[in-house]
C-alpha cells in the first residue's frame, strides 16, 4: 500500500518578514504566517493518520489549526525542523539580511561535515535527519498510516528533495545537488 504524504513548509515567521530574531528554535509566525496556517484547513480537507511536526516554535504554530480541526489525529514531533547550520549565538539579534555573510561564508566551504559551532549542525547531520524521517516512515503500520501531514521547513524540504531524486549518492555529492537547487530558488 502506498502512502500519502504532504510536507508543508511553516507559515512566514518573523525572520522570513525581515525582524531581528535569536534562537532559531523558537522563532513565531508573523500575522501574515498565522493567516497562512488558518488557511490551511481549507487545504487540508481530508483527515490526516498522523500530523508530524518539527520541534520549532513556528511549525507548531503552522499546525495548530490543522490539529485543531482534526483533534483526533495523533500528533507526533520528530526532529525535521530548520536546518541550523549558523551557530545561533553569532546571529543574536540580527536579521536574514545581517547573517547573510555568515551564510555565504558556511556554503563557500562546501564541507559537509564542517560544524560551525556546538548548537550549529552539519550538513551530514541534516542529511541524516532527511533519511532518519524517511526511515521511521517506512516503518509505520501502512494500514493504520496511510495519510501523513508533516509540518516542516524550507531547508529540511529542500534536503529531503534531494534525497528523493538522488537516495544512493555520497553525503558530499548531495551537499553539491543541495547548493544546486538553492541557487536555483534564487
Amino acid at each position: 500500500m502506498v502512502k500519502e504524504i504532504w510536507i508543508i513548509r511553516h507559515g512566514q515567521s518573523l525572520a522570513n518578514s525581515g525582524e531581528k530574531t535569536s534562537i532559531p528554535s523558537t522563532i513565531p509566525l508573523s500575522p501574515v504566517g498565522h493567516q497562512q496556517a488558518e488557511k490551511l484547513t481549507t487545504q487540508v480537507v481530508n483527515k490526516p493518520d498522523l500530523i508530524v511536526v518539527s520541534p520549532f516554535l513556528r511549525t507548531q504554530q503552522t499546525s495548530q489549526p490543522v490539529c485543531h480541526k482534526y483533534k483526533d489525529t495523533p500528533v507526533e514531533i520528530w526532529p525535521i525542523q530548520e536546518f541550523t547550520y549558523i551557530e545561533p549565538s553569532r546571529c543574536c539579534n540580527t536579521t536574514t539580511e545581517e547573517r547573510r555573510p555568515l551564510v555565504l561564508e558556511y556554503w563557500n566551504r562546501k564541507d559537509p561535515y564542517y560544524q560551525d559551532g556546538e548548537n550549529a549542525e552539519s550538513f551530514a547531520m541534516l542529511y541524516d535527519r532527511v533519511r532518519a524521517m524517511f526511515q521511521k516512515i517506512k516503518e509505520l503500520d501502512e494500514t493504520c498510516f496511510k495519510y501523513i501531514v508533516l509540518f516542516c521547513h524550507g531547508q529540511f524540504m529542500r534536503a529531503t528533495q534531494v534525497y528523493v531524486d538522488n537516495p544512493t549518492v555520497s553525503v558530499e555529492k548531495a551537499m553539491d545537488l543541495y547548493i544546486d537547487k538553492k541557487k536555483q530558488k534564487n
